[in-house]
């Protein structure tokens, strides 16, 4: 679960360890189930970021804003997010889900989070 922090001047995430590659992978695929609770308001809503040895800092990837991209209290089922790192030189990569919410009632609930790297 991810939520927002007390005000705007703190966010909540959820980091994966290093996943390290034993080949030159270029491309990744991320499969996702999700669930917001009824708080949310326009505009609220959570991020997927990644960072590797080749990048400083966290880079977005995707984020889902409410009534843009989901419904509060309605349950998303393999939402799929491909993306291409530009270079078959990393070693490693590390993903985070954010909370992009200023209210400390906003909760994103994660589940079946399944990452495939591709040559």
């Amino acid at each position: 679960m991810i939520h927002s922090g007390y005000g705007t001047s703190m966010k909540s995430s959820l980091v994966s360890e290093k996943i390290t590659f034993d080949a030159p992978y270029t491309e990744c695929k991320i499969t996702i189930s999700f669930y917001s609770n009824g708080h949310m308001g326009e505009d609220d809503g959570f991020c997927l970021d990644y960072a590797s040895n080749l990048v400083s800092g966290w880079n977005t990837i995707q984020c889902w804003r409410t009534g843009q991209d989901f419904v509060p209290k309605q349950w998303y089922d393999k939402e799929q997010i491909d993306f291409v790192f530009g270079s078959d030189d990393m070693d490693f990569i590390r993903i985070r889900f954010r909370s992009d919410s200023d209210e400390s009632l906003d909760r994103v609930f994660l589940d079946k989070v399944d990452v495939q790297m591709r040559l």
